[in-house]
């Protein structure tokens, strides 16, 4: 592997340049600038050597401040690089192994290939582009504390093994106001220089503006009369979710999600994964019922249950009622989530002392990998395809479900809510009926959610939601939500989702 680092330490603070030098002799480097009908990322020149690429005389960089640095790196013939199931956790161990503080990570698949993430420290960021069909990725780490950043570049090394690495390091930093010399600005003729000094500057400023302002509306926004309020990072066409609260009680950033615990105003405690409300003690009822109870009750006798996430116990909460199934196995990839449940939701952790459950700390696109002809029932309690979950809601892991249920097996899984996520919806239903025998939607009345609904997909290899039912096995759980008439209910869709659907 080559590779090869340099240091700038200049007033030069934009360098759209990577450049490797050997002998003083020519080299290539790579410039990354839009050309009109290539779709190549990138453009092949040459300098004469990296000496070439300042904008200042080197005489002047004695009162220069160092306040960051920033690594600028092309990996060329590297793997994982459409690997977008492990592109935020691999962004969370690269800033862990710097050592930095992680404010937020956020990941965007393209398709038909290539990926994008970017995880927001509060010394600055590492962020990730990848070009699949080329064989490289694009990285950039730029700090301004005092963090190992050749740590968090040894990290992406590894999990993108590249044949080939090129580098710079560029030190960054300007003098500050009260040092701003303009006689010494003339003296040495850089207008260019200053220009793009102040571009830089008041993007910087910009930068920090937004970010401020994405903390505050993300976080809380305080009322009038002092009351604090949590608003959902995600935007849903224009109607967040907003649940007044009394305090935060945890806050803890995993290998794979930002997870916070808040105590609210009138739903008890509530636990919010990257932003999104997952659950509160006092509607949660209605949400884990619906997605175990239906293909508990739907199937005539369930012996082995498999619950894929849920790492809250919620969901598990109800599938221990059912008496007459034997094996419960609840596969969470996250234990961070599972630790704040025992310590925030002990009435549904509890559940997990049951002899027949075995807890699994594991990813559940591998695990389900293992188990054929097993599951009497599988439920996917999995959080929005957008983080960790991304996997659970693709026709792949959806035949690796099938394999894993017993010959007339039943699966639910949570399939967002039916206003703002018809195509999803579609999506889902389309793959699994080309696989299941039966697959139908449903859904429940969750307050905390978007539209104050959900949505569950259930794929069955034999029987229908309704044929099997038993009133006298309803008649033994104990329930807030789910009863025989609201099973029925919750197939019955509104005209515009049946068009979605069946036409």
């Amino acid at each position: 592997m080559q590779l090869e680092q340099k240091s700038i330490q200049s007033r030069e603070l934009s360098m759209t340049t990577l450049a490797t030098t050997e002998n003083s002799q020519p080299d290539q480097y790579l410039m990354k600038q839009q050309i009109q009908g290539s779709n190549l990322p990138n453009v092949i020149g040459t300098v004469q050597n990296l000496q070439n690429m300042k904008c200042v005389d080197t005489n002047i960089q004695d009162d220069f401040n160092q306040v960051g640095n920033h690594i600028i790196a092309e990996f060329i013939g590297c793997s994982n690089l459409n690997n977008y199931h492990e592109l935020k956790s691999i962004l969370t161990k690269s800033a862990l192994a710097a050592s930095a503080t992680i404010l937020s990570v956020k990941t965007h698949q393209f398709q038909p290939f290539g990926m994008t993430g970017v995880a927001v420290l509060s010394e600055s960021h590492i962020s990730i582009h990848t070009w699949p069909e080329y064989g490289y990725a694009s990285v950039d780490i730029y700090t301004c504390g005092k963090i190992e950043i050749q740590k968090a570049l040894e990290e992406l090394k590894g999990f993108f093994a590249p044949q080939k690495v090129d580098v710079v390091t560029v030190t960054r930093g300007f003098s500050g106001k009260d040092n701003f010399k303009p006689e010494t600005l003339a003296k040495y003729g850089s207008p260019l220089m200053f220009k793009q000094f102040l571009k830089f500057f008041w993007f910087f400023l910009c930068s920090i503006f937004k970010l401020t302002l994405c903390a505050i509306k993300c976080f809380k926004t305080q009322s009038t009369t002092g009351e604090k309020f949590f608003t959902e990072l995600v935007n849903h066409n224009g109607l967040p979710v907003t649940v007044q609260i009394t305090e935060k009680c945890e806050e803890k950033q995993s290998m794979y999600q930002k997870v916070e615990v808040y105590k609210t105003a009138t739903f008890g405690n509530m636990i919010v994964l990257d932003g999104v409300v997952q659950l509160t003690t006092r509607d949660t009822a209605s949400y884990l019922e619906m997605i175990a109870h239906v293909p508990l009750i739907a199937h005539p006798n369930p012996k082995r249950v498999l619950i894929i996430g849920g790492g809250d116990c919620g969901t598990l909460t109800g599938v221990v009622q059912h008496k007459n199934v034997e094996e419960i196995v609840m596969c969470e990839i996250d234990a961070v989530v599972v630790e704040m449940a025992e310590k925030y939701f002990p009435q549904f952790y509890q559940s997990t002392k049951d002899p027949r459950v075995t807890l699994i700390i594991q990813d559940a696109l591998q695990y389900i990998k293992t188990k054929q002809n097993y599951f009497d029932v599988i439920i996917i309690d999995s959080s929005d395809p957008d983080g960790p979950a991304q996997g659970l809601f693709n026709k792949p892991f959806y035949i690796d479900v099938y394999n894993a249920l017993t010959h007339d097996g039943i699966a639910s899984a949570q399939a967002e809510p039916m206003f703002f996520f018809s195509d999803l919806i579609k999506q889902m239903h389309q793959q699994n009926e080309g696989t299941f025998k039966v697959t139908k939607y449903y859904y429940a009345l969750v307050p905390t959610y978007p539209t104050g609904s959900i949505g569950f997909l259930f794929s069955s290899k034999k029987y229908n939601e309704l044929e099997k039912i038993n009133e006298e096995r309803i008649n033994q759980l104990q329930t807030e939500y789910y009863n025989r008439e609201m099973h029925e209910a919750a197939f019955c869709l509104p005209q515009y989702m049946k068009k979605v659907l069946y036409e």
